[in-house]
């Protein structure tokens, strides 16, 4: 085995030190956890917000509202009611890209969370915005795939979301 390059090395501790700062756990299985996935029963609609991402993934052909139209149709498809005023409970989409290397490859964050209204039960009065379930993703790309990519990876989350959703909310 050959030793670590500083370039490897260097590129670890990046990754490792964003994922710390962002509070990025990447999970394979999402909301598998009885108690994340029993929050989700009773949802009557959702409203999608996706934060408004930097001008490189925009100059890389992704869009804010592209990835909106892409969450909110794989939601109805699966028979999910989207609310388009707001309204709580939301599944917020973050899409970061966090370096570009000179050689056009970029490294990204995904994280997509439901936020819900949460009452202490200790003292009722005080309510809060919290994330009640999320999936977190860390990838790397090339450039020129970095859209179709990160709209696959995407869909991918939100399926993960959607199969936790309809066990506690089959169709009627």
């Amino acid at each position: 085995m050959q030793p670590a390059t500083s370039t490897s090395r260097a590129r670890f501790i990046l990754t490792l030190t964003t994922c710390i700062l962002l509070g990025l756990a990447v999970s394979a299985w999402p909301g598998n956890d009885p108690y994340e996935r029993d929050i989700l029963k009773g949802i009557p609609v959702i409203q999608v917000l996706v934060d408004p991402m930097d001008s490189n993934a925009e100059r890389d052909g992704l869009t804010r509202d592209q990835l909106q139209t892409d969450v909110e149709v794989r939601l109805r498809k699966a028979g999910i009611k989207v609310a388009s005023s707001r309204l709580f409970p939301v599944l917020h989409l973050f899409v970061k890209e966090l370096k570009r290397s000179a050689s056009e490859k970029c490294v990204y964050a995904l994280r997509l969370e439901l936020l819900q209204e949460i009452t202490l039960v200790r003292n009722r009065s005080v309510s809060f915005l919290a994330a009640t379930w999320d999936f977190s993703y860390l990838g790397e790309v090339g450039a020129d795939k970095f859209s179709r990519t990160v709209r696959d990876n995407v869909a991918d989350m939100v399926d993960q979301f959607i199969n936790a959703y309809l066990e506690y909310n089959p169709k009627q």
